[in-house]
């Protein structure tokens, strides 16, 4: 796990081996986002950014959009949750080739675990697999560093060849930083 940011955490973080809270919310497409419809079928990459629009975040969106052909051929998919926040500029996300549920507020990070307790929604990654179980959370640093989206690919390759019943062993599971 990334170094923790600054601010105290509402709650510990989501864990492995936690299943992770479903959430429902509009998607900049125009649809619905439902985590359920995804990990029932794909292993997940659920990916939070800071409240919306955060330069940073949208760099690492674009840069996961360049691999997503990567990570969907390991039977992944990618789902971002954006906090909006007072001054909404949306932009061109509803071109990104994955899923990005739109709140309006931090409800969902706060369920995750990830949302500072000044109320500021924290960045991170949450990798789980195809019940719900959650492999890897990897939370921003100082510097806004998550796993690079090739790490991204290599937790799903990992995840689709894991046995979730069995729970091996994880100190073999790929590292980043």
């Amino acid at each position: 796990m990334s170094s923790t940011p600054t601010g105290t955490r509402r709650r510990p973080p989501i864990e492995r081996g936690d299943r992770i809270p479903d959430f429902t919310a509009p998607a900049a497409d125009g649809e619905t986002v439902s985590t359920r419809r995804y990990y029932l079928r794909r292993i997940l990459a659920l990916v939070f950014t800071h409240r919306w629009p955060c330069a940073a975040c949208q760099d690492y969106l674009r840069a996961i959009a360049e691999r997503i052909e990567a990570i969907r051929a390991e039977a992944g998919e990618v789902v971002a949750v954006l906090p909006l926040g007072p001054e909404v500029a949306l932009g061109n996300l509803a071109t990104l080739p994955f899923p990005v549920a739109l709140a309006d507020d931090v409800e969902i990070h706060e369920r995750y675990g990830l949302a500072a307790s000044d109320g500021r929604p924290l960045a991170g990654v949450v990798i789980a697999d195809r019940t719900g179980t959650v492999y890897e959370v990897d939370l921003a640093d100082e510097a806004h560093r998550l796993l690079d989206p090739e790490e991204i690919r290599g937790w799903l390759e990992f995840v689709s060849y894991e046995c979730s019943e069995c729970w091996v062993d994880r100190a073999q599971a790929p590292r980043g930083r």
